[in-house]
């Protein structure tokens, strides 16, 4: 049997940053301009609504959990100080960004939550009573229907804004807007656009290496969020969620011409594919028998813990003839990578497994250490992706 290598990226970043600096208002930057009154802020969001807000902004309420790291990497060390809510989603979809956030801010967890918009236990009210100066919701409660009433907070006078961390996250400029929308609210113009430029040169680098080896895209690919455990087939997408990454970085999902936005694959169709790669997306909670998270922040599974996964998933009826299995391009990554300002890191990887040679100078972990010692206030610790082949790993320190 082939030795298998856990790909650890056990990082360890410490962002030092400077001292605390006052909210600037009514800067003209990005989606966000100066009114005549200098004591108001005018931007037009991703619901392409033009929004006023006065200024300065110093109390948000923050409702969208991939929203939290771009605001967290704005506004810098002092970001807490302007969160007077946050999204309950927070806690049960990313309970170790949590536990890492806490590490360094204690204070999280007395942050207010409000609900959760997917599970449509959000409350006006609380917001209400927070009396937040904005309250940022994220642009699919609105694409799926979830958008809670928010006529009690237009009566309190508290503005509501949209970003996109999730729906578009590669195909316009929903991430760039989004961080510049929240860059003017803060009064950080500047710091916003400097993460602007570090993203958009870490995505169109893989943008233009696919667009060159166009002709000879010939990688299929098989996704799945394994809702079901091991033993049955999870949830797979086309052209949305998970798969998005796929679409730009030269793969061709084998759900394209069968699945219309996500269900589960026929078994048999699957093994007549016989695809190139299978990717599996781990969410936090994904234990190793000793009860810990095999990814994600803080997760360092052990070799044999991370080998009995493979073993796991890999041992399905019919798999063991699969070439993604026989040529270890079987995969398995931290969800967190998806819908975040990092999503760069799961694009590069993604294109380095489907064509290694052209990208074989890419790093993307190495990348995501750098954007987190550049722009973000928490330590980066913990286990990325792994498979039963390749190995990465740093220490970071």
């Amino acid at each position: 049997m082939k030795d298998r290598i856990v790909v650890l990226a056990v990082l360890a970043i410490t962002l030092i940053a400077g001292s605390s600096i006052s909210v600037a208002v009514c800067a003209a930057a990005g989606e966000g301009s100066a009114s005549e009154d200098s004591s108001l802020i005018t931007i037009t969001d991703l619901d392409d609504r033009t929004v006023t807000i006065e200024g300065p902004v110093e109390s948000v309420v923050l409702a969208d959990a991939e929203a939290i790291n771009v605001f967290a990497a704005v506004e810098g060390p002092d970001f807490i100080d302007y969160l007077s809510g946050v999204c309950s989603a927070l806690d049960t979809n990313y309970p170790d960004l949590l536990n890492a956030y806490s590490e360094d801010y204690p204070q999280m967890a007395e942050i207010p939550r409000v609900g959760d918009l997917e599970k449509s236990t959000f409350s006006v009210e609380e917001v209400v009573t927070l009396n937040p100066d904005v309250v940022i919701l994220p642009l699919w409660c609105k694409t799926y229907g979830m958008v809670p009433d928010i006529g009690p907070l237009d009566k309190a006078g508290i503005p509501v804004v949209y970003v996109d961390f999730y729906l578009n996250p590669y195909g316009g400029d929903s991430y760039e807007r989004s961080v510049s929308l929240i860059g003017t609210l803060l009064g950080k113009e500047e710091k916003a656009d400097q993460i602007i430029d570090y993203y958009s040169r870490q995505v169109e680098d893989v943008f233009s290496r696919v667009k060159d080896i166009e002709g000879d895209l010939e990688t299929t690919v098989y996704i799945e969020y394994p809702n079901s455990g091991a033993d049955q087939y999870g949830i797979t997408m086309s052209h949305s969620g998970m798969a998005l990454p796929i679409d730009y970085s030269g793969g061709k999902n084998i759900a394209d011409d069968v699945i219309a936005r996500s269900g589960q694959i026929n078994p048999e169709y699957l093994i007549n594919a016989d695809p190139d790669v299978i990717i599996f997306c781990m969410v936090p909670g994904t234990l190793t028998d000793s009860g810990d998270n095999i990814v994600g922040f803080g997760a360092h599974p052990s070799q044999d813990e991370v080998d009995k996964v493979i073993d796991k998933y890999t041992d399905r009826s019919g798999w063991s003839s699969l070439k993604a299995v026989k040529d270890g391009n079987v995969y398995f990554y931290y969800s967190g990578l998806g819908f975040s300002i990092e999503n760069f890191v799961i694009l590069q990887s993604m294109a380095k497994w489907f064509y290694p040679n052209e990208f074989s100078d890419i790093e993307p972990i190495q990348n995501m250490k750098e954007f987190y010692d550049r722009f973000m206030p928490i330590h980066l610790d913990g286990t990325w992706y792994f498979n039963n082949q390749e190995t990465l790993s740093s220490d970071g320190r």
